[in-house]
């Protein structure tokens, strides 16, 4: 909740050497794993998190928060997403709120391009007479601009190390130099595929080219119920690329994703009971918990394929995975503490080793 700003005082105790940065490049990945680091430190060191996009929000509220204090934070972040979006006066306002002073939060501008306009000519028009933007002057003046370069030859392969040494894994040179092929222009991809590398083999793991192929493969067409055969027959492999072919070229909502697993979760929880031994005792059940209505029922077929899979799981079994919904469903829908792809690989990744762990004790 914003409150008047700090006293000068109070400002000059902050640590930070700039309080407005400008982020930008060709690589929408690498700009907003960017943001996503910056952001990540702020909020472990008690910052509040605004989180706008020009063009789809009203950003005045947040622009007029950069310059306040909070009443349950030490500071803020106001990330201003697609922020050449900015309207003329939003851009007026974002000037004069940087001009009056916002120390000690900090305001981040992403993918913002600086407009010129000619004395006398409309925008676009770049004679010797342009003018330049003068929020972006005062960006660079008063706080830092980067500009992430997307990382080429040896440079890509140096970032794709990077992201291993973080987690802890090794790759042989043949797997590395394969995943850095894969990723191709867009090395910030190697960061979803290390996570669920990492989720499926764990810290320290050594790997070769056979461990990494099965999440690497190609994208093709294929219906939702596939995901949850994959994930439910333990085979996180063929799990994963269904999702990439669900997320990636079919363009699902990645919160319909969430809606359908959680579904079909809750379904298979509902008939798991020692006493639903056939379809129809799968249709009363499905009904008395609401996820069937009065009417509705499943294929005999259908239903009683259900009834060993929802055996599998126990009630703890249960408690976990849906746990492990909620957690993605909030990363999703709250404030993006990483990028959505990860989300659903790591979720998918975990649910589809509970169901291989089940099913190799059986």
């Amino acid at each position: 909740m914003a409150q008047p700003r700090k006293s000068k005082d109070e400002d000059s105790q902050n640590n930070e050497s700039y309080g407005v940065l400008a982020i930008s490049g060709e690589n929408s990945e690498l700009v907003l794993r960017r943001m996503l680091e910056i952001v990540s430190a702020r909020r472990l060191q008690g910052s509040e998190v605004i989180d706008v996009t020009a063009g789809v929000d009203d950003v005045e509220p947040a622009l007029r928060a950069a310059n306040q204090s909070f009443m349950f934070a030490d500071s803020a972040v106001v990330v201003l997403r697609e922020a050449s979006k900015l309207t003329q006066e939003e851009r007026a306002l974002a000037q004069a709120v940087i001009e009056e002073g916002i120390s000690p939060n900090l305001v981040i501008f992403l993918d913002y391009r600086p407009t010129r306009s000619a004395s006398g000519a409309p925008d676009g028009d770049y004679g010797s007479t342009s003018t330049k933007d003068s929020l972006f002057e005062l960006i660079k003046r008063v706080g830092k601009v980067e500009t992430i370069a997307t990382p080429t030859g040896k440079a890509k392969l140096k970032y794709v190390e990077s992201v291993l040494s973080i987690s802890g894994m090794k790759l042989t040179p043949r797997a590395l130099a394969m995943l850095s092929e894969h990723v191709g222009d867009a090395p910030a991809r190697s960061d979803a595929i290390v996570s669920v590398l990492l989720a499926r083999h764990g810290e320290g793991a050594h790997l070769d080219v056979e461990e990494i192929v099965d999440y690497l493969g190609e994208h093709g067409e294929v219906p939702m119920w596939e995901l949850t055969d994959a994930i439910e027959s333990g085979d996180q492999a063929v799990a994963l690329r269904v999702l990439k072919t669900i997320f990636v070229d079919a363009g699902r909502d990645p919160v319909i994703l969430i809606s359908v697993l959680g579904k079909r979760l809750g379904e298979l929880a509902a008939i798991s009971s020692v006493g639903v031994r056939n379809a129809e005792a799968v249709n009363v059940a499905l009904r008395r918990s609401g996820l069937l209505s009065e009417k509705g029922s499943k294929h005999p077929f259908v239903a009683e394929k259900m009834i060993p899979v929802s055996r599998l799981l126990g009630i703890e079994d249960y408690r976990a995975a849906f746990g492990w919904i909620q957690e993605a469903d909030l990363a999703l829908r709250g404030e993006p503490v990483m990028p959505k792809e990860i989300c659903l690989e790591v979720m998918v990744t975990r649910l589809a080793a509970l169901y291989r762990r089940k099913r190799a004790r059986r």
